[in-house]
C-alpha cells in the first residue's frame, strides 16, 4: 500500500508541471526503498495520464531526451567513467540520431543516424560483423549493390600528409584506388584469375603462376604458353633513354624493335649478345661489332700473309702456334672485328661484343721514332699485314654455280663507299633482293655505338649518298640489314 501511494504522488506531481524547457522539475520525490513496477513505465515532461504503451515497457517522452549514467566510484582504482545515451540534437535544425557518449571524455564513440538502412551494421551470433547484410559469413562482410568499398583515410590530424585509399571490387575487377591523386587504379585483379597468378613468399621471391618460386630468383615464372615481354622502343628512343642511365642502372634491359635486338646497359653504353655480329681486324687488334676488343699480339709471329679464322668462340691465326678463346668476350658465333688503330707502339683493338683494349707492342716492334730503317720496315710490314687481314672481313662476292661473279641471285650486296677516305660527300651502292620486305643501312662509330639507321626506300640496285657534316675525322662502319637481319659484313669508311 505504501508503494502504490508513492507512485500516485509521483504521477500527481509530474502531471501538475507544465514547463518543458527544464528537465529539472521543482517538486521532487526521493524514494529510499526499492521500487517495483508491475506494468509499463513512462518518464519525461510529456508523459500524459493514461499514456498508451502498446508493446513498450518503458517510454521516455519530451523534447530533449537524454539518459545519463553517473558512476561516482571514488575509492581505490574502481572505474568511474560516466556515460550517456543521446537521442537527437537539442539544436534547431540539428541531426536526428542515437549515440552512446563517453560523458567523461566528451567523445561520441558510437552513433546511428536516422534513416540508416536495414542491416547497416549487424553482428551475428558467431561474432561476424556485417555491413549491409543480415547474415555475414566472414569476420567482416561488406555487402552493396554496386562496387562495395572500404575507405582508408589519413586526415592529416597528426601532422602527416593527408592520403585516401579505397579498397573495392565489382564484376570488372578488384582494385585499389588512389583517391587523393586523381583516383588512379595502380592495382587490379580480374575475376576468374588463376590460382597463384601472383605470389610473394617470405623470402621476398615473387612467383608468377607458382606458389613455390625458386628462392634464388627474384622473379620465377612457370607458364609454358606465355613469355616475358620486355619494354620495346625504337633506336632513337633507346638512345634518348641512355642519356638518363648511369652506373647504377647496370643490367637495364630493353628491346630495339627497329634492329630486332635485345640490349643490356653495361653502366656506360648499350651492348647486345645477339647472333651474326661482325668482326674486324686492324693491326693486332680484333674488334667485335659492339666495341669489345682482344689483343692478338702474343699470338702473332713476324711472318707475312697471316690469316684469321673463327669457329664458335675460338680464333685461329695461321703462322702462329696458339688459338684464342673469345668466350669471355662473346656469347655467339660469327663475330667480326670492327676496328683497330696503331699509334706509335700502342695498338687499340675493338671486337664485336667486347670492350676496346690497348696493347703495348714495344716487345714486338721498335718505336716509330727510331732511325733504324730495318725496324721501320718491320713496322710497315706489320701494319700492311694487319690491314690485309682486316680486308678479309669484307663482304665476299656472290658467285653463282656457273662461276659468274656478277650474279646477284637472292643475296644482298653492300659495296665499298666511293670515294673513301672522304671529307664531304660519298656514295654507297647496294643490292637488295626484290622479295625483301624492308632494308636499312646502320652506321656506327669506332666504339660500336650506332650513329644512324637509314631505311632504304628502293630495293634492287640502289645508291645511298652520305656526307660528313657534323662528324669528326676518324673511322666509321656501316652494315646492310635485310628484314631486320644482318645481310652483309660490316664495311669501313674513313672521314679525313
Amino acid at each position: 500500500m505504501k508503494t502504490k501511494l508513492l507512485l500516485l504522488l509521483v504521477v500527481i506531481t509530474v502531471t501538475t508541471i507544465s514547463a518543458q524547457s527544464d528537465q529539472d522539475i521543482q517538486s521532487k520525490q526521493l524514494i529510499t526503498e526499492d521500487l517495483f513496477v508491475q506494468g509499463s513505465l513512462g518518464i519525461g515532461l510529456n508523459i500524459v495520464n493514461n499514456q498508451a504503451f502498446g508493446s513498450d515497457t518503458f517510454i521516455m517522452k519530451e523534447d530533449n531526451l537524454r539518459m545519463f549514467f553517473d558512476d561516482n566510484s571514488s575509492s581505490g582504482s574502481f572505474p568511474s567513467n560516466d556515460w550517456r545515451f543521446t537521442f537527437n540534437s537539442n539544436e534547431n535544425g540539428g541531426d536526428n540520431y542515437f549515440s552512446i557518449d563517453d560523458a567523461t571524455a566528451g567523445t561520441v564513440p558510437f552513433r546511428i543516424d536516422a534513416g540508416a538502412g536495414n542491416n547497416a551494421m549487424r553482428i551475428e551470433s558467431g561474432g561476424n560483423v556485417g555491413i549491409g547484410i543480415a547474415d555475414p559469413v566472414v569476420e567482416l562482410h561488406v555487402n552493396d549493390g554496386d562496387t562495395p568499398t572500404v575507405r582508408i583515410q589519413q586526415d592529416g590530424s597528426n601532422g602527416f600528409t593527408p592520403q585516401i585509399w579505397d579498397l573495392a571490387g565489382n564484376e570488372t575487377n578488384f582494385f585499389i584506388r588512389d583517391v587523393t591523386n586523381g583516383s588512379k587504379l595502380p592495382f587490379k585483379i580480374q575475376p576468374n584469375s588463376p590460382t597463384n597468378a601472383l605470389t610473394v613468399r617470405a623470402s621476398g621471391t615473387v612467383g608468377i603462376g607458382t606458389f613455390g618460386p625458386n628462392t634464388n630468383a627474384s622473379l620465377h615464372m612457370t607458364s609454358t604458353t606465355q613469355g616475358l615481354l620486355i619494354n620495346r622502343m625504337t633506336t632513337a628512343q633507346r638512345t634518348t633513354f641512355a642519356a638518363s642511365l648511369g652506373t647504377g642502372e647496370n643490367g637495364m634491359m630493353v628491346f630495339d624493335n627497329e634492329e630486332n635486338k635485345l640490349y643490356v646497359w653495361d653502366s656506360t653504353q648499350w651492348v647486345t649478345n645477339t647472333d651474326d655480329q661482325a668482326l674486324s681486324l686492324s693491326t693486332n687488334t680484333l674488334t667485335l661489332e659492339d666495341g669489345g676488343t682482344v689483343d692478338l699480339a702474343p699470338y702473332l709471329d713476324n711472318t707475312d700473309n697471316q690469316e684469321l679464322s673463327l669457329a664458335t668462340n675460338t680464333l685461329s691465326i695461321s703462322g702462329g702456334t696458339n688459338t684464342i678463346d673469345l668466350s669471355s668476350y662473346v656469347n655467339t658465333d660469327n663475330q667480326e672485328l670492327t676496328s683497330a688503330t696503331l699509334s706509335n707502339n700502342q695498338l687499340t683493338i675493338a671486337i664485336e661484343n667486347g670492350n676496346s683494349v690497348q696493347v703495348d707492342l714495344s716487345s714486338i716492334i721498335s718505336p716509330l721514332e727510331t732511325e733504324n730503317l730495318a725496324q721501320q720496315a718491320q713496322i710497315d710490314d706489320l701494319i700492311t699485314r694487319m690491314e690485309a687481314l682486316e680486308d678479309c672481313a669484307c663482304q665476299p662476292l656472290n658467285v653463282d654455280e656457273n662461276g659468274d661473279p656478277d650474279a646477284k641471285a637472292d643475296k644482298a650486296i653492300l659495296y665499298q663507299n666511293i670515294p673513301n677516305p672522304f671529307n664531304g660527300t660519298s656514295s654507297i651502292k647496294y643490292f637488295v633482293p626484290q622479295k625483301a620486305d624492308r632494308a636499312a643501312i646502320v652506321f656506327s662509330n669506332n666504339s660500336g655505338q650506332i650513329m644512324s639507321n637509314v631505311k632504304l626506300e628502293k630495293l634492287g640496285d640502289g645508291e645511298l649518298n652520305i656526307n660528313s657534316d657534323g662528324l669528326s675525322s676518324g673511322i666509321y662502319y656501316y652494315t646492310l640489314y635485310v628484314n631486320g637481319q644482318k645481310a652483309t659484313s660490316t664495311r669501313k669508311m674513313v672521314i679525313e
